[in-house]
């Protein structure tokens, strides 16, 4: 009977670490899919409320190819972890065309 309770439990216990694993993926999905959408949008068209607004924007600095990148800190307040990225702006028509983590990805989500 008490291996039983162990084995019941061990499951219960290994389904609960999936569903937080699950759930941790979902938000950093969500935080990437985010910016992904941004692409081919405006990038002076971001209210300061929204994920992409480039007057938050810590450095700017010129690419090769003669585009602009703007670096973005969503670190959490009270947290070391860091979560920066770099947003590629077209030089002539102000569009998104890319961005990238400048941090590990794992720290930056996208909270509900």
């Amino acid at each position: 009977m008490r291996s039983r309770r162990a084995s019941d439990f061990l499951k219960i216990l290994a389904a609960v670490i999936t569903m937080l694993a699950l759930g941790g993926c979902d938000a950093h999905r969500e935080f990437a899919n985010i910016f992904n959408s941004m692409i081919g949008s405006s990038a002076d068209a971001r209210e300061q409320f929204e994920y992409g607004y480039l007057g938050k924007a810590e450095t700017l600095r010129k690419l090769p190819n003669g585009n602009p990148e703007y670096v973005l800190d969503y670190s959490r307040k009270g947290r070391e972890e860091e979560c920066k990225i770099a947003m590629e702006v077209e030089k002539n028509s102000r569009r998104i065309v890319g961005w990238r983590y400048l941090s590990d990805p794992k720290n930056c989500w996208h909270r509900p």
